[in-house]
């Protein structure tokens, strides 16, 4: 049975047994699997978590994939391979970042040219009004846009992940960042540092990378709809999820899939700064604010009400199932191609796997939208991490040794300590014998 977010509201979400997905070489492996299947069915309780989906890739192949919990906690619903995530965060911008080479690719798009070519008005910060923002300056993150300043506020903030007002990405645009717009104010829209000037880049209040902006992906998805003639969400269906096999993969949420309810526990750690955003998303009616229980007794509390979708979705509003959004980062593993689909080409996925920059106030590194990254034996990863209402997520890979992992939480206040230790334990295996 397959049901629309809208029918989910209405009608509750259809029962069907978890599955688990093994490939080549799992029986060699089938130990400490058989481990980390324990180790995920106890942190449902100990995390806690309502629900978690992970998958080990080896040998540009996928080697084990299963879900835990629930895809709706009141109706007793478990996961299964079918259950979609509303969000996985924003591991959602590396979507956008494929989308964009694709067009590089194809010469409607060049990485260091002016975006105000792309975007049909100037975009310029006003504190640097000479210097021109590229695209590189997007994928990397020093273009000087900031939506920490625009939108993440922590009320704002909740609007754009669960507040769907009909508006579309284009129209959010120019309303917000086009000077011809009567609501444009460059000074909230921009940081003050020089697009491009990686050295001085604005420091990250969470320290994901100095720069760091939603709004870089949501005017790279605005680029490609302006060079493509199609909407992002028709553009990333026609070039990205249908011929990628991704069929349970969408931005829309009206897609008819099979939905799962997030949650926060209704008590858990939460440091200070998190504590407003619960606060907000309550306060706006997103978040339930009577709870329900798990078989545990643990009470969580639901994001029902959020739609997860907005108009500024490509920042980190993917919907997926875990089975679905595999084909992606196989395609990333293998010289960008999957399921005889060439996603990207090699030289391309190559420049991605790059090194771009490095920063000076973390030490954080980042290729072409990819962060580059170290397991706890030093083995370089790529990849990048999310967070929202209900959701942490990650997704890391080696393409040089061809394995790597995915692990999505139904849960964003949770045991760090905890979930770090899983992630070792899952590279530990999708690294073993390398």
């Amino acid at each position: 049975m397959l049901l629309t977010r809208r029918s989910v509201l209405k009608l509750g979400a259809a029962a069907s047994c978890v599955g688990l997905g093994v490939n080549y070489g799992y029986n060699s492996l089938k130990a400490p699997l058989v481990a980390l299947d324990e180790a995920l069915n106890s942190a449902i309780t100990d995390l806690p978590a309502a629900s978690i989906s992970a998958a080990i890739f080896k040998n540009r192949q996928v080697l084990w994939s299963k879900d835990y919990g629930f895809q709706d906690i009141a109706s007793r619903t478990p996961m299964t391979s079918q259950s979609a995530w509303q969000s996985i965060g924003s591991i959602s911008k590396l979507v956008v970042w494929t989308a964009i080479m694709q067009l590089v690719e194809q010469g409607k798009v060049e990485l260091d040219e002016d975006i105000s070519r792309y975007l049909g008005f100037g975009m310029r910060s006003p504190y640097f009004p000479d210097s021109k923002i590229t695209t590189r300056h997007l994928i990397t993150h020093t273009s000087s846009l900031s939506s920490r300043k625009l939108m993440s506020a922590p009320y704002p903030m909740a609007d754009s992940f669960c507040l769907d007002t009909g508006q579309s990405l284009e129209a959010w645009v120019q309303q917000h960042l086009s000077p011809k717009s009567e609501n444009y104010q460059p000074q909230k829209a921009f940081n003050d540092y020089q697009a491009g000037d990686a050295e001085n880049v604005s420091p990250d209040p969470l320290g994901v990378i100095s720069g760091y902006s939603n709004l870089n992906a949501v005017v790279a998805a605005y680029i490609v709809e302006r060079m493509t003639g199609k909407s992002f969400e028709e553009y990333c269906h026609d070039a990205i999820f249908e011929p990628c096999g991704m069929n349970q993969t969408s931005w829309s949420k009206e897609k008819p899939l099979n939905w799962m309810t997030h949650y926060e526990p209704e008590y858990s750690p939460r440091a200070p700064i998190m504590q407003v955003y619960t606060k907000a998303m309550l306060d706006q009616g997103y978040a339930s604010k009577q709870t329900v229980s798990a078989p545990s007794g643990r009470a969580f509390i639901d994001f029902f009400r959020c739609d997860y979708y907005s108009p500024v979705y490509p920042m980190g509003l993917l919907g997926t199932s875990l089975t679905s959004i595999l084909p992606f980062f196989l395609a990333h593993l293998d010289g960008g191609k999957v399921n005889g689909y060439q996603l990207l080409q090699p030289q391309t996925v190559r420049s991605i796997f790059t090194q771009s920059r490095k920063d000076s106030h973390t030490g954080n590194e980042l290729g072409l939208g990819w962060f580059k990254n170290y397991d706890a034996k030093g083995n370089t990863i790529w990849g990048h991490d999310g967070g929202g209402p209900g959701i942490v997520s990650t997704a890391y890979i080696s393409p040089v040794h061809g394995c790597g992992i995915v692990l999505f939480i139904n849960n964003f206040h949770l045991d760090y300590r905890l979930r770090s230790k899983l992630i070792e334990r899952m590279y530990e295996i999708a690294f073993s014998g390398d």
